[in-house]
């Protein structure tokens, strides 16, 4: 599946492939290494099975011996089974059956999405073209193109804040774990207020350690949430002014709407 996805720049994701990198032709390669995010491949690291066909362990592949494409995402484990990988039950995505985290971030799928949708609008153009491109499928290969483009940088406008937003808020509670555990109490040479002016004197307090780092990290999500959603505003209004340009045809704005719903 993944030399097919290569060679005719199909979007492509695998599991425990059985898959010989080694079989790709230069070209393919090639758009691999430019198309990353069209090619997910998912294995365990001693699956016991794909080890035989292309020694399946990460510290055996590398660029100067086997020329692996960086599109293997790895997890421990030995199964080859596929109803051993464990999914997202809201997002659907994969995740590393440890922390129940997404092996992939929300930005890179959301650019993954993307290109999936470009190459869905590049064979309607392709196929339209053969005959030539009227000034009707003209209007609507734009409209496609630039709903595509609106909608992609503000899901990934959008993914980006809510997992900055995400860490911030993970790391303020491990930060405030960390000074929770600093115990002013177990001097016995001083009273406690005094270790903890101690403390003070070197810059070390609460509104220093914890108040200043929440304070930044506060600053940095609001200005991410801030243009996410102006990413998300334009695209309103693009999408608004493309349903209109679309609406001129009735015919044209029936199979544009089938279309985004296929997608």
């Amino acid at each position: 599946m993944l030399k097919v996805g290569a060679k005719y720049h199909i979007p492509t994701t695998t599991f425990n492939a059985w898959f010989y990198y080694l079989s790709l032709s230069n070209e393919e390669k090639a758009f691999i290494d430019k198309n990353p995010a069209m090619f997910i491949d998912y294995r365990r690291k001693s699956d016991n099975v794909v080890v035989i066909n292309d020694f399946n362990h990460p510290e055996w592949f590398n660029k100067s011996f086997l020329k692996m494409p960086d599109t293997i995402y790895w997890l421990d484990g030995t199964s080859h089974n596929i109803d051993d990988w464990e999914f997202d039950p809201v997002t659907g995505q994969v995740v590393d059956g440890k922390g129940g985290k997404p092996l992939i971030s929300g930005v890179y799928r959301a650019y993954a999405n993307s290109l999936r949708e470009m190459a869905h609008y590049k064979d309607l153009k392709s196929k339209w073209s053969s005959g030539g491109i009227s000034s009707s499928e003209e209007i609507y290969l734009d409209a496609a193109q630039g709903s595509i483009l609106s909608s992609s940088m503000a899901t990934a406008a959008r993914t980006g804040a809510d997992e900055v937003s995400a860490l911030a808020k993970i790391a303020s509670q491990e930060l405030q774990e960390i000074w929770s555990k600093i115990d002013f109490t177990s001097y016995t040479a001083l009273a406690p207020y005094e270790v903890e002016a101690l403390f003070a004197s070197q810059g070390i307090t609460q509104a220093q350690f914890i108040d200043t780092f929440q304070a930044e990290t506060d600053q940095i999500v609001a200005k991410m949430n801030a243009s996410a959603q102006e990413f998300e505003n334009l695209d309103k209004q693009l999408q608004e002014v493309i349903e209109k340009t679309v609406a001129t045809d009735t015919q044209f704005a029936k199979e544009f709407r089938q279309w985004k719903a296929e997608m």
